[in-house]
């Protein structure tokens, strides 16, 4: 990883945190990661994606989208999730503008495992184009243990574009835990790189209504 004393974390998320530097939302902000690469062929160098498991999720609530088969359907109403079975996944094939309000509206969407290999002929190109494709939920363990889990995990994806952005935590986590997240995430980054850290042009951290703030 790059060195500490060019990754200023702790001085910008101590500046992203500070009530007198930025207005107050009436929502939890998200604190971002935000990548800039350079000197990358998109033709030869191989697919830069791939996901990473935080130690620490977010504490803010997550809009998630559950596409359930008839066995998570009755879990999901419990939980109060919002859910689409299989017969109204099938009625969003070629909806595009139904489509793109969806996946606007939610976060993260999960799957029943027994509807990932369908997903991707109705809804597929939606998912995958903005990243959220939906993570595969089994039946034998609680839905609410699995969510956990997945909302620890973020994507990096680079689709011939030399930007993109993560998210690392939110303004309610205490800020050392915002730090080793963004570590990680910076970490698993290089680690998909050819060239390591030659590839990277700048880091930016931000949260979601306020000025960045380059930490390399």
């Amino acid at each position: 990883m790059p060195s500490t004393s060019k990754l200023e974390f702790i001085k910008a998320i101590k500046d992203i945190k500070n009530p007198d530097l930025n207005k107050k939302r009436n929502f939890i902000e998200k604190v971002e990661l935000n990548f800039s690469l350079k000197s990358i062929n998109f033709k030869k160098h191989k697919k830069i994606s791939g996901g990473v498991k935080l130690p620490f999720g977010p504490r803010r609530a997550v809009k998630i989208c559950m596409l359930a088969d008839q066995r998570h359907i009755t879990e999901a109403k419990n939980l109060g999730l919002y859910y689409l079975d299989i017969n109204q996944i099938k009625l969003l094939k070629n909806k595009k503008k139904v489509l793109k309000k969806l996946v606007k509206k939610f976060e993260v969407f999960i799957a029943s495992e027994s509807l990932i290999k369908i997903i991707p002929r109705y809804l597929g190109p939606a998912l995958a184009k903005v990243g959220k494709f939906p993570f595969s939920i089994t039946s034998t363990i609680p839905i609410t243990e699995q969510i956990k889990l997945i909302l620890k995990e973020v994507k990096i994806n680079f689709r011939k574009n030399f930007s993109t952005g993560v998210v690392v935590g939110d303004l309610r986590m205490a800020q050392e835990k915002v730090t080793e997240n963004a570590k990680i995430v910076v970490s698993f980054l290089i680690s998909l790189l050819k060239k390591k850290v030659s590839h990277i042009k700048t880091i930016t951290m931000k949260r979601t209504m306020g000025r960045s703030y380059i930490v390399f």
